[in-house]
């Protein structure tokens, strides 16, 4: 009798600490819940290299120097150019993004003219955040180098090459129904 009122014991403290543990909140996910602008984003290399084949300089009548384009000669050049180009277009569009997580595990990105829900979840370190595409299913992930109360920068990882951001989170306007 003794021995199942402590396997009963056992089993109530094991269920009551999986509950407890998988419940709490990490600092980060308390910090992230919120509407955040992206301030800037750019081309990520982690290397600090710049592309090769990124133009001849050429001087003109006057002798100032310009820059022309490069001609793309293969088609390596070309799919590198086309894929310079999409990189170029992410960026201009997440310029215009607002992501707004909530507590429950949604996220609403806004681009001027649509928003788009997503699940996110947060990895156990805290530095991933993956989005879940709610209509298409598709993933996506941001790798944050830090995150504090009032920024936060992350690397976007895409098909096009990788684009770091920088975002800053809006101050929500006390409601006058508050006081």
């Amino acid at each position: 009798m003794k021995i199942n009122r402590l396997f009963t014991l056992a089993y109530i403290l094991i269920a009551v600490s999986i509950i407890t543990s998988c419940s709490t909140t990490s600092p980060t996910e308390k910090l992230l819940v919120g509407t955040w602008k992206t301030i800037k984003a750019a081309a990520y290399e982690p290397n600090g290299k710049t592309p090769a084949n990124s133009g001849i300089k050429v001087t003109d009548s006057t002798g100032a120097i310009k820059q022309q384009p490069a001609t793309p000669s293969s088609p390596e050049a070309l799919a590198e150019q086309r894929k310079a180009q999409q990189l170029e277009r992410a960026i201009s569009t997440q310029m215009r993004t607002t992501m707004t997580l909530k507590a429950n595990k949604t996220a609403i990105v806004t681009i001027p003219g649509k928003s788009i829900d997503f699940k996110w979840k947060l990895n156990k370190k805290g530095n991933v955040l993956t989005l879940k595409n709610l209509e298409t299913g598709k993933k996506g992930e941001l790798k944050f180098i830090f995150v504090n109360d009032s920024a936060a920068m992350a690397v976007h990882s895409s098909k096009a090459g990788d684009m770091v951001i920088r975002y800053g989170k809006v101050k929500e306007a006390p409601n006058a129904n508050d006081k």
